[in-house]
């Protein structure tokens, strides 16, 4: 662990341009990426949330880099509590199952599902609703008790939410209905 790339990661704020020098540090030195994910793995760590904000742009830019720990990230999503560690966290999720959906391991998959299903239904914000349910999505494809899960949720859940919330409930219900992937 890189003691003063901790330091600064956990006294970043959440401005774009902070999070942005994070992440590329990160994706520059692999000592910061495993700076990374022991902040974001360790449940008491100081610069936990800021960590999980600094990963999610790493996966956008680089998500290849975070596959050989993805078992460790999830398992630590599992225990998250912060609204915008859990954002950032359902994210990741999403844009794994998006770009890498027939990869995963079964119990991976179960624990994703198992996760995106408590994040969808849970008491969360709207944006980690949105990608667990995109997540879900992709997990779904050949699953069709997974479909009729998600679309009864989104069916029930979107007229309490945001008019983006409700498009990408639309959205995903008409895939459903229609049976496109």
């Amino acid at each position: 662990m890189n003691p003063e790339f901790a330091s600064f990661v956990a006294n970043s704020n959440a401005h774009r341009h902070r999070r942005d020098a994070n992440a590329a540090r990160a994706l520059d030195d692999p000592t910061a990426l495993e700076t990374l994910f022991m902040l974001a793995t360790d449940p008491q760590a100081e610069g936990r949330l800021q960590a999980w904000w600094a990963l999610e742009l790493v996966a956008e830019k680089n998500l290849a880099i975070l596959l050989p720990r993805l078992g460790e990230l999830v398992h630590a999503m599992e225990g998250l509590k912060i609204d915008g560690a859990i954002r950032s966290a359902s994210r990741i999720c999403m844009l794994y199952c998006q770009t890498c959906p027939g990869d995963l391991p079964p119990r991976m998959t179960l624990q994703l599902r198992d996760l995106c299903l408590e994040w969808l239904v849970g008491d969360h914000k709207v944006a980690a609703r949105a990608y667990a349910a995109r997540a879900l999505f992709e997990l779904s494809q050949g699953d069709p008790q997974l479909r009729g899960v998600l679309r009864e949720i989104l069916e029930q859940d979107y007229p309490r939410y945001s008019s983006a919330y409700k498009a990408m409930a639309r959205d995903l219900i008409s895939r459903i209905r229609s049976g496109k992937g």
